[in-house]
């Protein structure tokens, strides 16, 4: 608020003036004559005017008060309705403590009442045969998941005896190979007089009188050592089959040569250039031998052949049967997962019927007595016991006196100065804080709600009363002239203070005025920097007192 200061001018006394005179007079007098008798005077001194002032700096900072009046409210009311019809039965007593939590009243309500303890044993049911459901279906599950990791386990055994099946067969097919490949190889080096690679028949200068079967066997001596340079000496597992046939390929046409050399030997013709009859027993001796040493390779052989393939395919059978039956397990297993899904769908939808048809029931029955939302006090009654009620009645009324609030609106520029938790005054009696600032002004007045609590004045104010607030209003990085606005006269020419000059005399200075902070305002031009400010205060001065300046 500005004041208006009213200032008065000091004039001299009728008295003073004639002092002034005859001090005049005598002290012509004196020079004139340059002797004469000193005369007393009664020398009446100017009595000066004390004033305090402020040297005039930027601020860089400004505290002031403001001081508004607001009512006391509790800091949590709140006034408690019905959300049930029925009969009331019972009122926590006016005045009376109550602390979170703690039933407020009790509303009686049969049809309330027995629609709860119906829907609560329907809901309990359905909990009871859900749950009966799904434990069958886990049972399943579990029966299912058993047999399949038997049907699994069974799998892999029979893969294992299947390996090691195959792998039985192939080490007798291996021993057979290198046996029938040592024996091939020592009858065509016998038949190649002792080195395959000449390709020289033993028998080729035989005497015999089948002359086309000497010419034809050495085709057939040529054609044996041909098929066996395709053979491989030795072979792993994973060419064993195809070096067996190769090998097999090679016993038949070393038999068709055995066989060809014995009908020859039977045919020839003992001579004593060539063999002797003795000679050629001997060397059929050594053919049957050899004949029979191949015929047994070739069966082994054979054998082996299909000692591997029957191991394939009875492995295959064994474990195209081991993963049938896995699979048919895994289906079980799937089939009763899905059961399992099913089964906790199904429950889950049941129960969310009958907990819907429950949660209906159970907030009406819930609400036939409210709890306490907070620590306070009973402050009144709406309606007595034995009363029918509706949905919405106001029933019984309860706040926290132990904090108080009060709410006040501020102009916009005040409240920038203010932030939550400053401690403010309440009747300049009990301290306080500002809880809440709104964020947004009213368009139309330019205030701000503001909103301050305190807990010391819980046995002194009580709801309904008005109080005063002060507030400590801090503006920071002003940089600028800020003075008390009860030193500057407002007047409708214009704005001006008084400063004391340099001859110690009251001098009036015009100044322009710029944001007001509470009490306090700044001054945009008019005053220099060091300028002694008069401190009005109810002192009234004019231009050109003399002043005395005292301190604060």
């Amino acid at each position: 608020m500005l004041i208006l200061a009213n200032i008065s001018h000091f004039k001299l006394s009728k008295n003073m003036k004639k002092f002034t005179i005859i001090f005049v007079l005598a002290a012509m007098t004196f020079l004139t004559t340059g002797c004469g008798k000193q005369e007393e005077q009664t020398e009446e001194t100017v009595v000066k005017k004390q004033v305090k002032i402020q040297e005039i700096a930027k601020q860089d900072e400004v505290s002031t008060s403001l001081v508004l009046s607001g009512t006391v409210v509790p800091k949590q009311y709140s006034s408690i309705r019905s959300l049930t019809p029925g009969t009331v039965e019972y009122l926590a007593p006016v005045g009376s403590e109550v602390s979170i939590g703690q039933p407020l009243f009790a509303i009686r309500d049969q049809g309330i009442e027995n629609n709860y303890f119906n829907a609560l044993q329907s809901l309990e049911q359905t909990n009871i045969i859900t749950s009966q459901r799904i434990t069958q279906s886990e049972l399943a599950v579990n029966s299912a998941k058993a047999s399949l990791d038997l049907a699994r386990s069974q799998y892999d055994n029979a893969v294992a005896q299947t390996e090691q099946a195959m792998s039985t067969s192939q080490d007798s097919a291996l021993v057979a190979y290198g046996s029938a490949y040592n024996s091939l190889k020592q009858s065509l080096v016998y038949l190649s007089e002792g080195n395959v690679n000449t390709h020289r028949y033993i028998y080729r200068d035989i005497l015999t009188p089948e002359g086309q079967l000497s010419r034809d066997i050495i085709l057939v001596f040529e054609n044996s050592l041909d098929v066996f340079d395709t053979v491989s000496p030795t072979t792993t597992k994973d060419t064993l089959s195809l070096n067996l046939n190769t090998l097999h390929q090679s016993l038949l046409a070393e038999k068709e040569l055995l066989d060809d050399t014995s009908v020859l030997l039977q045919n020839a013709v003992p001579s004593s250039s060539n063999l002797s009859a003795a000679q050629i027993a001997a060397e059929q001796a050594k053919i049957s031998a050899y004949q029979t040493q191949i015929n047994g390779h070739i069966s082994a052989v054979i054998g082996a052949v299909s000692s591997l393939n029957n191991a394939r395919i009875s492995n295959r059978l064994a474990i195209d049967q081991a993963q049938a039956q896995m699979d048919l397990s895994e289906i079980q297993y799937n089939n009763a997962v899905i059961g399992l899904d099913n089964a906790r769908e199904s429950a889950q939808l049941e129960l969310n019927v009958s907990q819907t048809q429950f949660d209906n029931v159970a907030y009406n029955y819930n609400n036939l007595s409210i709890a306490a939302p907070f620590s306070g006090t009973i402050l009144s009654h709406y309606v007595n016991p034995g009363e029918q009620v509706s949905v919405g009645q106001q029933l019984i009324e309860v706040g926290n006196l132990s904090i108080i609030e009060i709410t006040v609106d501020i102009d916009v520029d005040f409240a920038k100065a203010l932030k939550l938790g400053d401690e403010i005054m309440i009747n300049d009696q009990y301290k306080g804080l500002v809880s809440e600032i709104e964020p947004i002004g009213d368009l139309q007045s330019g205030k701000v709600s503001v909103t301050v609590q305190s807990s010391e004045a819980e046995s002194n104010l009580v709801a309904g009363d008005t109080a005063d607030v002060k507030f400590i209003l801090n503006y920071e990085g002003i940089d600028t002239v800020v003075v008390p606005i009860k030193s500057v006269i407002i007047e409708a020419s214009g704005n001006y203070v008084f400063v004391i000059g340099e001859d110690g005399k009251v001098v009036r200075k015009n100044v322009v005025l710029g944001q007001v902070f509470g009490d306090k305002v700044s001054v945009v031009s008019g005053l220099d920097m060091g300028d002694k400010l008069i401190l009005l205060n109810g002192v009234f001065v004019s231009q050109g007192d003399e002043v005395e300046i005292i301190q604060e």
